[in-house]
């Protein structure tokens, strides 16, 4: 018995979050917490694509990571340059 959810939970998972962001969503929009629309829109938008990812069999990597205590990160001259995508 494996302790990690299998694929197809982890997808359907992904999928329900996306349906309740998306209905937040449309919640706040008529609720004019236009703020709070954009948030949930977004997130139905990342957990939809992340299902998708998932679906087509790849896998999540870390781009970049920040260390609040590194300050050779502080100081560096790209810290405001865009991750490579």
């Amino acid at each position: 018995m494996s302790l990690l959810p299998q694929s197809d939970d982890v997808i359907h998972y992904l999928l329900q979050k996306a349906d309740q962001a998306l209905e937040s969503a449309r919640s706040e929009f008529q609720a004019q917490r236009f703020d709070f629309a954009i948030n949930r829109a977004y997130y139905a938008c990342f957990y939809a694509a992340s299902a998708v990812i998932l679906q087509r069999g790849k896998q999540f990597v870390t781009v970049f990571t920040i260390d609040p205590f590194n300050t050779a990160v502080a100081d560096s001259p790209t810290r405001n340059a865009s991750p490579p995508i």
